[in-house]
């Protein structure tokens, strides 16, 4: 057979060169995405770096600061109630003082009415009453013993030593290590009838 001429065929030639054109433009658009997106790191640079630094200590220092004035705010309304509170107090020490109680006029001294009994009722009532933004605080006085403990616990059976000799232990298993000794206590222990655990 004869050979084949050497020409192209036009359809692939054709095929070829419009994926390279289609290559080419891909390639040139990535690196254009490329070369924008580092222009825009460069243009930031470490100053963006640093200014999100300094807005972030600015931003810690203003909180603290108003920490602190909450703090200090609240301190100063504590001790503004601590003085209201004495202030109270001493009005009704003089009320106390001015008015004697029912028990300290006595048969001989002067009566009460019971406009002034009540009067001083309120006024207790008003100094043991519990203050507006504070809890009362209840005192429950009727402790129990805690039925739970047994006083037989306590006794002397329940410590090792009482119930066991590490001598005579000796004496039953000689050459035996120290710690083997113990063991041998702790097993013993275990088993034992004084033992107020079995």
């Amino acid at each position: 057979m004869a050979k084949k001429q050497g020409g192209m065929n036009t359809k692939v030639e054709g095929a070829n060169a419009k994926n390279a054109a289609a290559k080419a433009s891909k390639d040139a658009a990535k690196a254009a995405a490329a070369a924008a997106a580092k222009s825009a790191e460069w243009s930031k640079g470490a100053d963006a770096r640093g200014d999100r630094r300094r807005q972030e200590e600015v931003r810690k220092r203003a909180e603290a600061e108003a920490k602190k004035v909450e703090k200090q705010k609240l301190l100063a309304l504590e001790e503004h109630a601590l003085d209201e509170d004495k202030h109270v107090i001493r009005k009704q020490k003089k009320a106390v003082k001015e008015k004697p109680s029912a028990f300290a006029a006595g048969p001989s001294g002067g009566k009460l009415t019971q406009a002034d009994m009540a009067a001083l009722r309120e006024a207790e009532e008003a100094r043991t009453a519990a203050k507006p933004g504070r809890k009362a605080i209840k005192f429950d006085n009727n402790f129990q013993a805690n039925k739970n403990r047994n006083q037989d616990e306590d006794s002397e059976a329940r410590s090792l030593d009482a119930a066991l000799d590490l001598l005579t232990l000796r004496e039953d298993y000689p050459g035996l290590k120290l710690s083997q000794y113990k063991q041998k206590l702790s097993e013993l222990w275990r088993r034992s009838p004084d033992n107020s655990l079995n």
